[in-house]
């Protein structure tokens, strides 16, 4: 689906700025957040149609990774207190993410965004370098058999 989505919706704001309608060029240069509305916009009654739909797939995006990470902490916590740390990440959770739809400030959710992936990268690190460790001594072992 992300495929044909920014295949066909890319590929149309690419040629509408090739053909020289610069509204929404203009739209982008001014908040780029407004781009994929002012482009659904210039589509007429189907627009509508596809900024509905935009804003209830990404409603379906955020409840689908704020459930995942619900999961990974159920499962990570400790059994007897699952449903107790359970209920205390997703309210905070919850209350996080409010705040910053409230707060709107989009350089603050980017920073936020940044800070959460920072451990992963990390992990990824020590997981490339574990990976590496394993490729060694499989290819050691491999050559004492020959």
């Amino acid at each position: 689906m992300s495929l044909v989505w920014f295949s066909v919706l890319g590929g149309s704001a690419i040629g509408m700025d090739s053909a020289g309608h610069t509204v929404l060029v203009n739209a982008v240069n001014e908040d780029y957040t407004r781009g994929v509305f002012v482009f659904f916009a210039q589509l007429g009654s189907m627009g509508n149609v596809l900024a509905w739909l935009s804003f209830i797939l990404l409603i379906v995006f955020v409840a689908t990774s704020a459930d995942s990470a619900l999961l990974v902490i159920r499962q990570l916590c400790d059994t007897l207190e699952k449903k107790r740390s359970l209920l205390v990440w997703s309210i905070t959770m919850t209350a996080i993410s409010l705040g910053l739809v409230i707060i709107a400030d989009e350089k603050l959710n980017r920073n936020i965004a940044v800070l959460g992936a920072l451990p992963f990268a990390f992990i990824f690190i020590w997981q490339i370098a574990g990976f590496i460790k394993a490729l060694t001594q499989d290819l050691l072992q491999d050559s004492e058999r020959l």
